[in-house]
């Protein structure tokens, strides 16, 4: 998957409103487009640590954790942040950081 059809399909995401308003999260989960881009795996981690580092709404404080614990597989956020957007972004960025090798994200 290339940028281009990241972007299409977070603006398709963007344009959900039930996703944006579910606080649940079952919705995300039955977005077709959020499904493509958990599907297309470890090649749009890139772009989802792009947007997820540079993104003030929704999407990209709520919908990328989900995202990156389905392709990575793992959980890097403490208990205690649960619930906390920002906390999960902060344990999340640390983890990306430290696996970048692992990941072939730029350190």
């Amino acid at each position: 998957m290339d940028k281009d059809v990241f972007d299409s399909l977070v603006s398709i995401i963007k344009s959900d409103v039930g996703v944006l308003v579910d606080s649940s999260g079952q919705k995300i989960l039955e977005n077709p487009a959020f499904l493509m881009i958990v599907d297309a795996g470890r090649q749009v981690i890139p772009f989802i640590v792009d947007d997820y580092i540079n993104s003030r709404d929704v999407i990209g404080i709520g919908v990328w954790p989900l995202a990156l614990e389905m392709i990575t597989g793992e959980a890097p956020y403490r208990e205690r942040s649960r619930g906390k957007c920002y906390e999960i972004r902060k344990d999340w960025l640390k983890w990306l950081k430290r696996n970048s090798k692992l990941l072939s994200l730029p350190g």
